[in-house]
């Protein structure tokens, strides 16, 4: 697989430092990363602008000893060497419990928290997600049971393990000479342009769904298609595997069911485009840095 000679510009998350498990450890350590989700409102924290380790025992007291409360309790893993645990809730059951309680979804985290801390909360909601849409078994019906020792769940039943799903996904470049190719998705909620994006089919290759996708979304055809660099994305659920490609032919007609505007845009003259923490931003920066006079930050 081609790799795109401007990868080295900027690489996506390469600091990041959690190294995911689902066993907790013998011994844990004395602080921790709490990520609490109720069933029904999404994060609840206490300080809408951070999230910091904190004494496993300030966490055990603001959850209180009611085990109706917390529903679930899962390892994720490490962050910067400190533990982080998953609170699964239902604060109806102590309705009095977090009145004051700051809550968030993904997407509002995403404009509050830096990316590595993001990107856990992410992690956090997929696990979340995954025991609450596997709770029975889509074969037989029955409840299913976690796995010792494993991130799956298994039915007992007919035998049938769901582990949390990952959808693999293409995020594109496409390219002509100075120009870049930026679409408005339909259902964007900001004005803002971005590149291609879309799923990959069963039994498709990367380089088969780029092709695929672009073809579908704006009417054009690509070459020279290549790897740059990939991304977990929680708020899909998805591994956004970015690529960049050259322009081969054809004009650009929207599908407008997807896409409410797509045009070429130079360097120089772009509209308002995500930011670096996504690999889109990432990858149009690469390409405005190759197209301008302006340095690296």
């Amino acid at each position: 697989m081609a790799v795109d000679s401007e990868h080295s510009v900027e690489k996506v998350n390469e600091q990041f430092m959690f190294l995911s498990g689902c066993v907790f450890p013998h011994e844990r350590t004395s602080s921790v990363y709490a990520f609490v989700i109720d069933i029904g409102d999404g994060f609840i924290l206490e300080d809408q602008a951070v999230l910091t380790p904190r004494p496993l025992r300030d966490v055990e007291r603001m959850l209180g000893a009611s085990q109706r409360l917390i529903q679930q309790m899962h390892y994720l893993g490490t962050y910067n060497d400190t533990d982080c645990v998953l609170y699964v809730i239902d604060r109806r059951e102590d309705p009095g419990r977090f009145v004051n309680a700051f809550t968030a979804n993904l997407r509002t985290l995403f404009e509050l928290w830096d990316s590595d801390v993001w990107l856990v909360a992410g992690y956090a909601w997929q696990i979340f997600e995954w025991g609450r849409n596997f709770r029975f078994c889509g074969r037989c019906g029955v409840e299913t049971v976690i796995v010792d020792g494993e991130r799956a769940r298994r039915c007992e039943q007919c035998g049938l393990v769901n582990y949390p799903r990952i959808s693999p996904s293409m995020i594109v470049r496409v390219q002509k000479g100075d120009e870049i190719l930026l679409a408005k998705n339909a259902q964007f909620k900001r004005p803002f342009y971005s590149i291609l994006a879309g799923f990959m089919e069963p039994g498709e290759t990367l380089y088969e769904c780029v092709t695929r996708e672009v073809c579908e979304e704006v009417g054009v055809k690509v070459k020279n298609i290549r790897y740059f660099d990939s991304q977990y994305w929680p708020m899909s659920g998805s591994l956004m595997l970015g690529c960049v490609a050259d322009y081969d032919s054809g004009e650009i007609k929207i599908d407008e069911k997807e896409i409410e505007h797509a045009a070429w845009f130079k360097a120089d003259a772009l509209p308002t485009v995500p930011s670096k923490r996504s690999i889109a931003g990432v990858m149009i920066d690469a390409f405005v840095m190759r197209h301008s006079n302006r340095k690296p930050e």
